[in-house]
């Protein structure tokens, strides 16, 4: 390739990174010039990403004028990696060369080239895949940063906007309770005073309730406004979820809900505020059966991440439609005829006040999974909310 050339393929992969800045479409952007101007008609791009236990690896292969795309977790304790040929996508091992993408003294990726047969691969060859490489990684690091960047304004804005709410919560409850509190007294001396007939006794009974379930609510929004401090012991996962299906046990039976465990032997003990995550998954559990008909599946699982724990409850309900699943963790919000908005936000609340994080999966007409991640022990408490963190799916 000609100098004239080269400073073309250069152009075009930064007008690449320019009109795209999410990795995946970025890569295959970038996938497509490679095709074009080296001839590499099967190539892939393996990216590394960031998290608390691990990493997000994406693949991303183009062969054939077609793209295909799949997404690791890998843990921190892998100690091997898991071929599944199915997917075909390329390896070290498979491919004819590869590059190692390495950018501000990080491993950004992989890039791999699937077959040189056809092409004449010199030391001039070598070295322009070399110096390709090199623009890769600064494209798609770039690109990675920009991710995490979103990802925390993301967090800032969660936390800013639920901490208004948690302060207009806390005094909306405080104003509630004392005018809640003189109408219940009151109608306890009409109840037991008046000589009251069976339609006014059922009125007195019908208020009576209602003013138990607005005191309910009021409950669940200082609970959500609160920060108090943990009360953290060393607790084995199993514990937290025999201990929510104990709590459970009359609801799941009533809708003819069938219950499978999935355990490894060998799971980390965490530090805990066990009343916390019990009530969380509990909410979650409470969640699933109500999703369900009589003879669904709820399944839970444990998993150690390294020394992570992930925890996730799936159903086989109805699911929940794509453009509502962020919203679920809003207060406030419910698709309930019945709910108050309050129970995911809290549960949310719960894990983020951990350390963790929780992550919805859900597809209509199949049912939905709710994974949470505790690290090992919980962050040491401050006066201020930490940064909320919600997972796109």
């Amino acid at each position: 390739m000609d100098a004239e050339a080269k400073l073309d393929l250069f152009q075009h992969i930064r007008q690449s990174a320019m009109e795209q800045t999410e990795t995946v479409p970025l890569a295959k952007s970038l996938l497509r010039e490679l095709a074009i101007h080296l001839s590499v008609d099967d190539s892939q791009l393996s990216l590394y990403y960031d998290l608390p236990f691990g990493l997000e690896v994406t693949h991303i292969r183009f062969k054939q004028d077609d793209f295909l795309v799949h997404v690791d977790r890998v843990r921190e304790d892998d100690t091997e990696s898991v071929e599944d040929t199915t997917l075909e996508l390329l390896t070290p091992v498979t491919a004819a060369h590869n590059e190692m993408l390495t950018c501000r003294e990080r491993m950004v990726g992989l890039f791999l080239v699937g077959t040189t047969e056809h092409l004449d691969t010199n030391d001039e060859w070598f070295t322009l895949i070399h110096e390709v490489s090199v623009l890769l990684a600064e494209m798609l690091d770039n690109a990675m940063m920009f991710r995490r960047n979103i990802e925390i304004s993301r967090r800032l804005f969660e936390s800013e906007k639920l901490a208004s709410i948690g302060q207009l919560a806390s005094g909306l409850a405080h104003e509630l309770r004392n005018p809640l509190s003189s109408l219940k007294m009151n109608l306890q001396g009409l109840a037991r005073s008046a000589e009251l007939d069976k339609r006014n006794e059922r009125r007195v009974r019908i208020s009576m309730e209602e003013i138990e379930r607005l005191d309910s609510i009021i409950g669940e929004l200082m609970h959500f406004a609160r920060r108090t401090k943990f009360e953290v012991a060393p607790t084995h996962p199993a514990e937290l979820l025999e201990r929510s299906l104990e709590l459970a046990q009359a609801p799941i039976q009533e809708h003819g809900i069938q219950v499978q465990s999935i355990l490894p032997l060998y799971l980390p003990t965490i530090e805990v505020d066990r009343d916390r995550i019990v009530r969380t998954l509990l909410n979650l559990i409470l969640n699933a059966v109500q999703a369900m008909e009589p003879g669904g599946i709820l399944k839970l699982e444990a998993e150690a991440l390294g020394e992570w724990v992930e925890i996730r409850v799936a159903d086989t309900g109805k699911g929940i439609p794509p453009d509502l699943q962020r919203d679920i963790f809003n207060p406030f919000f419910t698709t309930k005829a019945d709910g108050n908005g309050l129970g995911l936000a809290n549960a949310l609340k719960y894990v983020q006040e951990h350390g963790g994080e929780m992550e919805v999966s859900s597809e209509v007409g199949k049912g939905t999974t709710f994974s949470l991640r505790l690290p090992p022990c919980p962050p040491k408490q401050a006066e201020d909310p930490s940064a909320l963190r919600v997972l796109p799916t």
